[in-house]
């Protein structure tokens, strides 16, 4: 979908409306359970969750951030299914690099806090004497 509305300085033109509406089909997909989503507009950046009503007059009168081409935070897929290009293509893997695919983290973890039990100091010691120490 072509997303070069976003960039638009004039906010009422009829290019913009109907992107604002495509951008709404889309964020009403994803009302949270107080009927809010994201705000997209360059003030709220997605940080702050408001109504639709509310987020369509802020993108209306602050704008949308311009380089939120890909709506991840409203319903699209962070990559796009399907695509033969780079941004959805894994990165080729040797054999060798794939070191830690088949280790066990849990247990390494594990391992992990037993060797910081171990080094617990008695009493007096600080916490540059032993590394990290683990509460009781």
């Amino acid at each position: 979908m072509d997303r070069s509305w976003l960039k638009l300085k004039e906010r009422f033109c009829p290019q913009y409306v109907r992107g604002v509406d495509a951008f709404i089909q889309c964020a009403m997909q994803c009302l949270d359970g107080q009927g809010r989503v994201r705000c997209p507009c360059r003030g709220c950046n997605n940080c702050s969750f408001k109504t639709i009503e509310l987020v369509i007059a802020d993108i209306y009168n602050h704008g949308m951030v311009p380089d939120y081409v890909r709506w991840v935070h409203h319903g699209e897929p962070a990559v796009e299914i399907g695509s033969s290009g780079p941004a959805s293509s894994p990165p080729h893997v040797e054999e060798e690099d794939n070191f830690f695919v088949d280790t066990d983290i849990p247990t390494m973890l594990d391992d992990l806090g037993r060797a910081n039990v171990a080094q617990r100091p008695d009493s007096g010691s600080s916490i540059r004497d032993v590394g990290i120490l683990i509460p009781h």
